[in-house]
């Protein structure tokens, strides 16, 4: 297939991918059969477990970026001029002790160039600390909670801040719904209080304030306790902060109870196939508004557009977030390569040289090693499936923790 103008014609990628801890051949500075050397990079993802389908989309997305620059040509400047790269996933079990023990293995493993992945920020923060002690850091693809940058330098975030998520959705909230109350639910995540940070400073900057906060722990599947609570509140909307399935059945459990406000997501994740399902007939009934962390209807013609009719094809559905944030992930690290990191101990010194375009938008990290600006779209949803989304407003997210609406 052919993809157009090359990003940064440096780097390429071999699109092999294997699940768990299973090994792919070739290494990072290895002669693959063809002669020319192989760059591994580890993709840590929940490929398994409630967050599966985020962590199986994660994980294609690596792959088509590998497909992608392979097709460049491979890695054109530089000591690795030639080279390949190669994508192994690992199920990260949305653990932090899984987290740990993958960082462990990647500095035992010298055939691996570079680690990324991670969608909690608690599990990215662990991984990095086991990092930092051999020297290392990592690009991480889909957690970004304040925490990860203020208390680490070894970290490069390919995320908008998850404040920069909570802000957007307390302005859309605001201005476009006109609420002056929300109620809220969200798991009991580390990064929750970034999230919520956020949250209130758009909620307050548009008169508006979140009456009733509700967290439940993971496992919970009866969520009618905490929707009563919100009931009892009489919120003008309902906001989420619920991964894939667990938002699915918040939104059906209240819609059964009869509570008709907007539901309304701030956790960005991308409700996929698995929210579809279990939120089910409760989509017939009211308004459900979701937002992406990218460019959700990317223009006729760009990359972003042409990438995800590709995911679309090979793997029958929208290109989510989750998916987009690890294609631009490797083509973050293969940048930092052709900005001059020849050994993987020099991946983060060489994160502030790197620039391009990605599915994103512009591949550029400020000195906390964050991305300068992110695209925030909100849709609302008009059926089960993840391209029943309709668009409704465009906002920018800044790397100084500022938005704005387009």
């Amino acid at each position: 297939m052919r993809h157009g103008k090359r990003l940064f014609g440096v780097f390429a990628l071999a699109s092999s991918a294997a699940l768990l801890l299973s090994s792919c051949s070739g290494g990072a500075t290895e002669s693959g059969s063809d002669g020319r050397e192989t760059i591994k990079i580890l993709v840590a993802a929940p490929l398994t477990g409630g967050s599966a389908e985020s962590g199986q989309d994660m994980l294609h997305g690596a792959e088509l970026a590998a497909a992608y620059l392979n097709e460049q040509g491979g890695v054109q400047t530089g000591d690795l001029a030639g080279a390949t790269f190669e994508i192994e996933g690992v199920d990260d079990q949305e653990s932090t002790e899984a987290a740990t023990t993958i960082a462990a293995r990647v500095i035992d493993d010298p055939s691996i160039f570079a680690l990324t992945g991670f969608i909690t920020s608690a599990q990215a923060q662990a991984a990095g600390t086991v990092l930092d002690s051999a020297g290392m850091g990592m690009v991480v693809s889909f957690a970004a909670a304040d925490f990860l940058t203020d208390q680490a330098d070894n970290l490069a975030l390919v995320l908008t801040a998850v404040s920069n998520t909570g802000l957007v959705g307390g302005a859309f909230v605001t201005e476009e719904l006109g609420a002056t109350s929300v109620g809220s639910i969200a798991g009991d995540y580390s990064f929750l209080d970034s999230y919520y940070a956020g949250l209130d400073e758009g909620l307050e900057a548009g008169g508006a304030s979140n009456v009733s906060k509700q967290t439940y722990t993971e496992g919970t599947t009866d969520f009618s306790t905490l929707l009563t609570s919100i009931e009892s509140s009489s919120p003008d909307v309902v906001m989420s902060g619920a991964f894939q399935s667990d938002a699915g059945k918040i939104a059906s459990q209240m819609r059964g109870m009869g509570m008709d406000q907007p539901f309304v997501d701030f956790l960005g994740e991308g409700w996929g196939e698995s929210f579809g399902a279990a939120a089910g007939s409760a989509l017939n009934t009211g308004d459900f508004y979701q937002l992406d962390p990218m460019d959700a209807f990317p223009a006729d013609g760009s990359l972003a557009a042409e990438i995800s009719e590709q995911f679309r094809t090979e793997y029958g559905k929208t290109m989510p977030a989750a998916a987009a944030h690890t294609f631009d992930s490797v083509l973050t690290i293969a940048a930092a390569i052709e900005a001059g990191a020849t050994e993987r101990e020099q991946l983060i010194e060489y994160i502030p040289q790197v620039e391009g375009e990605g599915l994103l938008g512009p591949i550029a990290f400020n000195s906390d090693l964050r991305p300068e600006e992110r695209i925030v779209t909100i849709s609302r949803v008009t059926g089960p499936e993840p391209s029943d989304r309709e668009l409704v407003k465009y906002y920018s997210a800044f790397g100084d923790g500022t938005v704005a609406g387009k």
